[in-house]
């Protein structure tokens, strides 16, 4: 978190570094921080690209707990990008977190876990999610993997 606070001291219009520190303080558990550095990620996201302002959009939209607008945010920005790997990521801990609360199993994140484990197959956070599915699906192969 340190360092991208650093960054966006140092150039307070670097969008992409109060991006990467919400997720830094999503990840430390400092929610306010977190939320405050999507929504300047957000607003300051105009000399992006449309694709990673769309990305910025959709994480804000996630921050702000308005989980069924991000999801949908971020099946759009896949539509458009399939091999954005960070929306794939949001949206699989979207179906696994949030799907629950809507009536939904959490099984239902299984195709976006082994979409982000395509790009990246030691993702911890991905791999943890999936082994539970798994288990929960009695799936002792995958498990095991």
């Amino acid at each position: 978190m340190e360092s991208f606070r650093r960054a966006t001291q140092e150039d307070s219009l670097f969008a992409l570094a109060y991006y990467r520190l919400s997720i830094a303080a999503e990840w430390s558990f400092a929610n306010r921080t977190s939320v405050d550095a999507a929504e300047t990620a957000a607003r300051l996201s105009d000399r992006l690209s449309q694709r990673d302002q769309r990305i910025l959009e959709a994480y804000r939209l996630r921050r702000l707990g308005r989980n069924q607008e991000a999801a949908v945010r971020y099946r759009s920005i896949l539509g458009t990008y399939p091999d954005e790997m960070e929306a794939w990521l949001d949206l699989s801990e979207i179906v696994f977190h949030v799907a629950p609360l809507h009536g939904q199993s959490f099984t239902e994140s299984r195709s976006t876990l082994e979409r982000v484990l395509e790009f990246d197959p030691r993702h911890a956070t991905a791999l943890i999610h999936y082994a539970r599915v798994a288990a929960y699906e009695r799936d002792s192969v995958a498990v095991d993997s």
